[in-house]
């Protein structure tokens, strides 16, 4: 991070801080905020692109070694699991109402709905994402069925 700007290097995003005290730099700490919202936006994304989620060596990184995921299929996947099956499987899904919510300083959980390009399908899905100060790893994922009738 250069003078509290977000700065990307060749192999991995850096993180922002989040710090809970009063904003009293005239709108940065929103800034910030809206950064890391964008940021870990990002990161999902990432993970939503079939040659990111057909590759172990550039999804294996972007998760923490305690990762687990309550799939909308309601099966349990660990990181060595994803690992060892050599991919996180194909989607064609787009993320609306993404919205991110501080845990703690070094802690986030994003929240958002995906919508099948194919078969118009929606899910409710959350990730919580930590920062080991240098970059930010996703540590839990579920994703909800929305069903077709709801609301």
């Amino acid at each position: 991070m250069i003078n509290g700007k977000l700065r990307l290097s060749a192999s991995r995003l850096l993180i922002l801080p989040l710090r809970q005290r009063p904003d009293r730099s005239g709108g940065r700490q929103k800034a910030g905020m809206e950064e890391l919202t964008a940021h870990i936006l990002k990161l999902e994304q990432s993970l939503l692109d079939n040659s990111i989620r057909n590759d172990p060596d550039r999804f294996g990184p972007l998760l923490d070694d305690s990762f687990f995921e309550y799939g909308k299929s309601g099966r349990r996947f660990t990181k060595a699991d994803c690992l060892a099956d050599g991919t996180l499987g194909g989607v064609n899904i787009r993320i609306r109402q993404f919205s991110l919510h501080r845990i703690d300083e070094r802690a986030v959980l994003a929240v958002y709905q995906t919508e099948d390009a194919e078969t118009g399908k929606m899910a409710n899905r959350s990730s919580i994402w930590k920062s080991d100060g240098i970059t930010w790893k996703m540590m839990f994922h579920q994703g909800t069925p929305v069903p077709a009738n709801y609301g």
